[in-house]
């Protein structure tokens, strides 16, 4: 417990009907029984009640507010806790502040409230980020992944693996004890099943551990694409129809379209609202084959582009463009089929047959696939549309491929339980040692080694859950909060 009492404004400065101020330490109450008068009420106030009064020092009045007292060690914080609710403005809560300083708590620093709540046990290290990531979302879907993580969803998560290699380290340790009294060292041959072994058992929970980590850093990389906004890019030939897509998306002519091939020389970005997903379409310019510093930029751009894709839409115009000149583009993106769907543009211009059967053979695969394609979001093939914005009807089905794609994508950010990449970059530390320790299994190599391993892979877990934690990573955890949380 602190020794210390602090005080802050938790909500946001300027003018607003009400203010709330939190007091947080072993003079929170005295304080309060202090300067805070009620009809009808004298110490000791009642705990959880919401009690209408004035905020006096002497005989001024400061302000009418509402005061709510939590005892500790039931409270946020885990110490005497009160708010109070003010008028909000410049004036009134820069006042009660003044008075409250004066009286013996100090301003509190960013985070502090929660690094309190932290240090006495109320929450571990996983849920005071998610606290961080749920003030700061910008999205709806992101604030849901954030309440999973301070429901405790990754506490439980990593309590699985870190009980799992705990039993994989007690067996290791326990065939150093064995081979200490001359017993032969059981860990050798590791990987023959016929053989009654710690080792067999040892790999399985290391093999099984290191899975469940890799499936957590699979939602990591949703998250950021959600936190950046989901960058869908427009991506194909010269002169396919990318720029008149990305009009016709916006509704409005953003991109300069011309007939004359390399009309777009650098990519265009432009936000859009779709649901509860922050979108950018990106429209990009074709291939340039002429040489130059100026082409060169271009293609380079292009590239980058195409790196930060949530989603590429390769356009293609199936006048001018063969199924296997398609094939060898589709080739060059060399991005899984999930992340991109073939715009088969200007279709209403007539098709040819070996058109019209490559889309039917694509068609034919996902009805195939079943579960596993595109509804579930994992296509076997890329999902192929025809579209054109001389018919604007045809770009209907375009667009509801996108955003298909796009929910799939938010429900993968919904499920995440990764809101910190503190958390991703010690789950990928603990993954790597289990694979180091992986390999030295196969090699049929000391137990303690292996036992070095695992041991690395259990202190990242552990700093995840704030164990071991060191005073310097706290304080760059918590000053990324406001003040007064």
């Amino acid at each position: 417990m602190t020794t210390d009492t602090i005080a802050a404004l938790a909500t946001a400065r300027g003018i607003a009907a009400l203010a709330v101020i939190r007091i947080s330490g072993p003079a929170a109450i005295p304080i309060l029984e202090r300067h805070f008068r009620a009809a009808g009420r004298r110490p000791p106030f009642p705990a959880r009640s919401a009690m209408l009064g004035e905020l006096v020092c002497g005989e001024e009045r400061i302000d009418q507010v509402v005061a709510l007292f939590f005892p500790g060690p039931h409270s946020y914080t885990g110490e005497d806790l009160v708010e109070l609710m003010t008028h909000g403005g410049e004036i009134v809560p820069e006042r009660v502040l003044e008075l409250l300083h004066a009286s013996g708590a100090r301003p509190a620093r960013a985070g502090e409230f929660t690094q309190r709540a932290y240090l006495n046990g109320k929450l571990d290290l996983t849920q005071a980020e998610a606290v961080e990531s749920l003030i700061t979302a910008r999205s709806a879907i992101e604030a849901q992944a954030a309440l999973r993580v301070l429901g405790g969803g990754l506490r439980e998560v990593l309590a699985a693996s870190i009980d799992a290699l705990v039993e994989a380290q007690a067996l290791l340790e326990a065939s150093l004890d064995i081979q200490e009294d001359g017993a032969p060292d059981t860990l050798s041959p590791i990987w023959d099943p016929a053989r009654e072994s710690m080792g067999p058992r040892v790999g399985r929970l290391l093999a099984r551990e290191r899975a469940r980590l890799r499936r957590l850093l699979e939602g990591a990389r949703a998250r950021r694409m959600l936190r950046a906004g989901y960058r869908i890019v427009f991506a194909g030939r010269s002169n396919a129809g990318k720029s008149s897509l990305f009009n016709a998306f916006l509704g409005r002519e953003r991109a300069i379209v011309s007939p004359e091939p390399g009309t777009t020389r650098d990519f265009l970005d432009e936000p859009l609202d779709w649901e509860d997903l922050r979108i950018v379409l990106t429209d990009t310019a074709g291939a340039q084959r002429a040489k130059g510093a100026i082409a060169e930029a271009s293609n380079r751009r292009t590239r980058e582009a195409l790196a930060a894709a949530s989603l590429v839409v390769e356009v293609v115009d199936v006048a001018a463009t063969s199924t296997e000149e398609l094939a060898e583009d589709l080739a060059a993106l060399n991005r899984p089929a999930g992340e991109v769907i073939v715009a088969l543009h200007k279709w209403d211009l007539g098709a040819g047959r070996a058109w019209q059967a490559w889309l039917a053979e694509r068609e034919g695969q996902a009805r195939a696939a079943g579960p596993a394609g595109p509804a579930a979001g994992k296509p076997r093939a890329p999902t192929a549309v025809p579209s054109s914005v001389k018919a604007s009807p045809d770009v209907a089905p375009l667009r509801a491929a996108i955003e298909a794609r796009m929910r799939v994508l938010g429900s993968e950010a919904q499920a995440t339980l990764i809101v910190a990449e503190r958390q991703a970059e010690r789950i990928t530390r603990a993954v790597e040692a289990l694979e180091r320790a992986e390999g030295l299994l196969r090699e049929g190599a000391g137990a303690e080694l292996i036992a070095f391993e695992t041991r690395g892979a259990l202190d990242a877990l552990g700093e995840l859950l704030g164990r071991r934690v060191g005073h310097e990573v706290l304080e760059q955890i918590f000053s990324r909060f406001c003040v007064g949380k």
